[in-house]
């Protein structure tokens, strides 16, 4: 009779598994068909508010991620403290894209098929907005960055959004600088991702625009060695080298290998490089001194950049690296709060209340989306005289 008891007992269990594996399968292709039919995935309407978020958080391209991440969570830490949103907590269900479309990919999927997030947040890199982008189009969730620049991404779709300029305005910004000083011929070292490519395509354009040329390299991100590409761009004969990065690491890789080279000439570079350790290392000097970058605009006597930067250093007892790009992603997450809070989980409802913003104020400046909801803002140029970043000018005064 025990025998028969267990036996029965062990039918049950698995009759039950089966049950709920069954269930599974069938939530998770419900959620697919929603995705693929364009219809909102439901959202959890009790406990805590999710907000997805992929970022870097592994790799050179983790330097950028892992401000991004803090400043993020040091938002959600004050907003919390304050009763969260109508009382319930609003947390972040972080995924590592690794800067890879892929991982990007796999991860969306599941914050919105299983977590049934309303909301993803993106930090880091353009290709892993991009990539996520047309599924959050068809699944009608709202996708929004900090940091990703790409030109692209202006057109992704209705749903994404940024809080960071397009590297449109880096691109022009360096080709106008380059023209102005006479710099003819550039040769374009760039790195194969979709950010380095967006800045490169708008750069070579504009210089062509104005009479230049350009000589194009490319990169993969997993190269140790670009004596090859710096050694062809050298044998064609070029006025500059604009290098285009993206994460500081690679910076370093270049600047190490221009100095051994002991190839001087004038340099340009995107803002991402302006991490590189090299800028602080007297070493190089000589190959960094002059060189023009394009950065992200900021008004350093802001009061709630101040106060930002304040407060990132009390939480984590550390300078934040890459100021901009973690104030804008604590802009971000209370931006977020305010739409949930006024216009609730809808994402239809929360875009409607992003394409509303205008002049709002903030630690990274002040915000207003265009029609493409992108942020009515650009870059500046910066220019390291005497071995510190100072402002510079277009055209360089004679």
């Amino acid at each position: 009779m025990a025998h028969k008891h267990i036996k029965k007992s062990t039918q049950i269990i698995i009759a039950a598994v089966a049950v709920v594996f069954i269930l599974m399968i069938w939530s998770a292709y419900y959620q697919q068909r929603a995705i693929e039919g364009g219809r909102q995935p439901a959202v959890n309407t009790a406990g805590p508010i999710q907000i997805g978020a992929i970022i870097p958080l592994s790799g050179d391209v983790a330097a950028v991620g892992m401000p991004i991440k803090k400043a993020a969570e040091l938002a959600l830490e004050e907003i919390n403290k304050s009763g969260g949103i109508n009382g319930r907590q609003l947390r972040l269900n972080i995924r590592d894209g690794r800067c890879d479309a892929r991982e990007a990919v796999n991860a969306a999927e599941t914050l919105i098929t299983i977590d049934h997030v309303p909301i993803i947040f993106t930090g880091g890199c353009s290709s892993e907005t991009l990539a996520v982008a047309p599924l959050a189009e068809r699944s009608r969730v709202i996708l929004f960055s900090p940091s990703a620049t790409s030109p692209e991404i202006t057109n992704a779709g209705e749903y994404v959004f940024r809080n960071a300029p397009s590297d449109a305005s880096q691109g022009r910004l360096l080709a106008e600088a380059a023209f102005a000083r006479g710099y003819q011929k550039v040769g374009v070292l760039q790195e194969q991702t979709d950010y380095a490519v967006g800045i490169s395509i708008i750069f070579s354009a504009r210089l062509k625009e104005l009479g230049g040329s350009v000589q194009v390299e490319t990169y993969r991100s997993d190269a140790v060695n670009v004596r090859d590409e710096l050694a062809n761009l050298k044998n064609v004969g070029i006025d500059a080298l604009l290098f285009v990065v993206q994460s500081p690491a690679k910076a370093d890789l270049i600047l190490n290998q221009l100095h051994e080279s002991e190839w001087h000439l004038p340099l340009l570079t995107n803002d991402v490089s302006l991490g590189a350790s090299s800028f602080m290392d007297e070493r190089y000097a000589d190959t960094t001194e002059g060189l023009i970058a394009a950065n992200l605009g900021v008004n350093e006597k802001n009061p709630l950049y101040q106060e930002f930067l304040k407060k990132y250093r009390e939480a984590y007892g550390e300078e934040v690296t890459f100021p901009l790009y973690a104030a804008l992603s604590y802009d971000a997450i209370y931006l977020l709060r305010d739409a949930i809070l006024k216009n609730g989980l809808n994402p239809e409802n929360i875009r409607a209340y992003l394409m509303s913003v205008k002049d709002r104020p903030g630690a990274g400046g002040t915000l207003t989306f265009d029609k493409n909801g992108d942020p009515v803002a650009g870059h500046v140029l910066k220019q390291i005289v005497n071995g510190k970043l100072v402002e510079a000018e277009v055209k360089p005064k004679s």
